[in-house]
């Protein structure tokens, strides 16, 4: 049984990264713009992801500046 392209790509980018996602399902959510699961009507997109990695990434770089 042959992978779907999807899936193909999915290990690809799985493997380019060095990392194995226990969840494939987060993987797509965080690879999901939410312009493209709008228009293709899908449930879950990368919105929350992204919005988490924005407060991490101000919570470090307000840390090094206070340091500084």
């Amino acid at each position: 049984m042959t992978a779907s392209p999807i899936e193909a790509s999915s290990d690809a980018l799985d493997l380019a990264l060095g990392v194995s996602f226990r969840d494939a399902a987060l993987r797509e959510a965080a690879l999901t713009h939410r312009s493209f699961a709008f228009e293709q009507a899908l449930a879950i997109n990368n919105e929350r992801l992204e919005f988490l990695g924005d407060s991490v990434l101000g919570l470090i770089v307000t840390d090094m500046a206070y340091r500084a």
